[in-house]
């Protein structure tokens, strides 16, 4: 009897904890931002260096406050590197793309408070900047209507252009989500599989 109770009682607190609301926020400029937290409390943070640094000061008297060297922040940059600008934006999407193909099953499950996306295709000559603007939108815009299929978002600003003045191109995202522990779990196995097929396809 009393083993029946107290596997109650623990099977009941990972259902708990399962079905409890993490909020996630994502921003890349640059580097690559990741926090997770839950009722307002951040339980783990991947930061670029500097902002780690400031963030463990402010938070040198709050032991549940966990953060870690960000090792995949220059991703992108070794990508563009490699590739190209347009390149390397088209293998980021067409990898965001594959996974939402995966999980798109859950993606009712997930609430989209804030997405915002914001690239500038520029390059030193007008034809090439017209091209790679049109590779660019043609990897975008699928995967953004893929993501349309969760029908929980609240904003969305999504910002693609060409600047024909000016050679520097740019990059960055945000997203501020909510979701359950359980549906996450499930669908990451697939997106880590995606991942490891990513980052052997780009040899990073």
């Amino acid at each position: 009897m009393t083993f029946w109770v107290i596997f109650g009682i623990i099977s009941g607190f990972i259902l708990l904890i399962l079905l409890l609301p993490f909020g996630v926020s994502v921003k890349f400029k640059d580097e690559f931002e990741l926090k997770i937290h839950i009722f307002g409390a951040n339980i783990y943070s991947v930061l670029p260096k500097k902002k780690a640094e400031t963030e463990q000061k402010k938070h040198t008297d709050t032991p549940d406050l966990k953060e870690e060297k960000n090792k995949d922040s220059k991703l992108f940059q070794k990508l563009k590197a490699k590739k190209g600008f347009s390149s390397a934006v088209k293998e980021i999407f067409s990898f965001i793309y594959d996974c939402l193909s995966h999980i798109k099953n859950f993606l009712r499950h997930i609430k989209i408070k804030r997405l915002t996306l914001d690239i500038t295709v520029a390059s030193d000559d007008a034809a090439k900047t017209a091209i790679e603007y049109g590779a660019v939108c043609s990897a975008v815009y699928p995967t953004l209507a893929l993501l349309d299929t969760c029908p929980n978002i609240r904003l969305k600003q999504i910002n693609v252009k060409s600047d024909f003045s000016s050679q520097k191109a740019d990059f960055g995202f945000s997203l501020k989500a909510y979701f359950q522990l359980l549906f996450i779990l499930i669908a990451a196995f697939k997106i880590f599989k995606e991942y490891k097929k990513f980052v052997a396809r780009n040899e990073l």
